[in-house]
């Protein structure tokens, strides 16, 4: 007596499961590359804002001296709002070095620093460099 060890009906049942295996596989690594690239967006996102924060930050500063003319001061904690919602979008805090300037020609570094208000812990940090001549506003020597 002679026994079959294989039907060909046994093969493509073999072949589909592992087809359906590879394609469930592929599946699972396209979810987790999509929700990586979009935590990836998020965050740049939001590293993006507190960088727009600190800029407003260095601005802020350039107003102070300028058109308010107050002495550089260190400011905490500044809201900053969306013009169309009114929502607090983030805040800024200012530090300047010296911590007071005699003249104008004294070069004046201001360190703003940007955090959204997310949550997410994100802050970006300016240092520029600002020099005014006698009878001239402040204007930025150097930014980083």
């Amino acid at each position: 007596m002679r026994t079959k060890l294989s039907t060909p009906r046994g093969s493509v049942l073999l072949m589909v499961l592992v087809l359906l295996g590879l394609l469930f596989l592929m599946l699972v690594a396209g979810s987790r590359f999509t929700n990586l690239r979009y935590h990836q967006t998020i965050n740049q996102s939001y590293r993006e804002q507190s960088y727009s924060l600190a800029d407003s930050g260095v601005y802020y500063a350039l107003w102070m001296l300028n058109v308010a003319e107050l002495p550089p001061g260190p400011v905490t904690g500044h809201a900053v709002q969306d013009p169309v919602t009114h929502q607090t979008i983030g805040t800024f805090d200012l530090s300047f070095s010296p911590a007071s300037v005699s003249g104008c020609d004294t070069p004046l570094t201001v360190t703003s620093t940007g955090k959204d208000t997310s949550g997410q812990g994100k802050e970006q940090t300016i240092v520029a460099v600002l020099k005014c001549t006698t009878g001239q506003p402040y204007k930025v020597l150097s930014w980083n």
